[in-house]
């Protein structure tokens, strides 16, 4: 991931900051345990499940949690919390959660509880607005594999 692609020039020099303030000895690398506090800093408010997921991602080696984040690893974190960088997959995973009977939809009740109640929460008139992009059916069912194709398509 190319991060000139998706952040401008005065945000990185605002990740380098924050970065370093989290790593005084400048060893590279900055501790896990201080890497939400180092995204709160700069705005960034993900959830808990979500800090998780987004650490995974860029976890490739699966040593995040015993030698901290680097430079690199912490920019690719922000970018993607900061843009909503996230693939098809990932979108249906999360449904998948909500979804735990199988059924291939949620209701909007579940929808609008989730936006109310998770991650970076939504306005009324937001979580109208998607639901009203999701289409759902008449007894208030969202086929969420067709909601998350049709918001994909639109980037």
């Amino acid at each position: 991931m190319k991060l000139e692609n998706y952040v401008t020039p005065e945000r990185l020099v605002e990740y380098r900051e924050v970065f370093d303030s989290f790593d005084p000895e400048r060893k590279g690398k900055i501790p896990c345990e201080n890497l939400l506090t180092a995204l709160r800093k700069l705005a960034l408010m993900p959830a808990n499940c979500e800090f998780e997921e987004l650490l995974r991602s860029v976890d490739t080696n699966n040593n995040i949690s015993s030698e901290g984040v680097s430079y690199e690893q912490f920019c690719q974190i922000a970018s993607k919390k900061e843009k909503g960088v996230y693939n098809e997959q990932d979108i249906l995973n999360a449904f998948s959660l909500i979804d735990s009977e199988g059924r291939g939809y949620v209701t909007t009740d579940e929808l609008k509880q989730l936006l109310c109640n998770r991650g970076d929460k939504l306005s009324e008139g937001e979580i109208s607005a998607l639901i009203r992009t999701a289409k759902a059916t008449g007894s208030g069912q969202i086929d969420y594999k067709t909601f998350v194709n049709r918001m994909m398509s639109r980037n």
